[in-house]
């Protein structure tokens, strides 16, 4: 293999692994948002529960709203986390072959090793 094949592996490469930190990131900032969003509306929620509880003001309507959008925002982040696998998937997909011919094994199955057979040294007969 040449050398420019060497580098255009390389940077293809580099470019996957740039997709998939890029995937990565937007995925981590997008739960970072829903999740700031759950906080502010489980808090709001405390509030309410607190007032309810110490002065018999009930919570209604609004705590059912804050519930189903807490629900809501749960359902949106397993969505955003499903997405940013399937994107890190797609650009692990999109890797070039190994160059060397060389394929890990799987690692759902241990490799299996026999212990080498040996025979004891055997005395000359006399």
């Amino acid at each position: 293999m040449g050398f420019m094949d060497k580098f255009k592996n390389a940077a293809q490469e580099v470019a996957v692994e740039a997709k998939k930190v890029t995937a990565q990131a937007q995925g981590k900032v997008e739960e970072t948002q829903l999740k700031r969003k759950m906080d502010a509306a489980a808090k709001e929620l405390g509030y309410l529960i607190h007032q309810e509880r110490v002065k018999g003001v009930a919570a209604g309507s609004e705590a059912d709203r804050l519930i189903a959008s807490i629900t809501s925002l749960e359902a949106e982040m397993a969505r955003a986390a499903a997405e940013t696998r399937a994107k890190q998937d797609a650009a692990h997909a999109q890797a070039p072959p190994d160059s060397t011919g060389y394929e890990p094994p799987s690692s759902s199955t241990p490799p299996t090793s026999t212990p080498p057979t040996s025979t004891p040294p055997t005395s000359p007969e006399r």
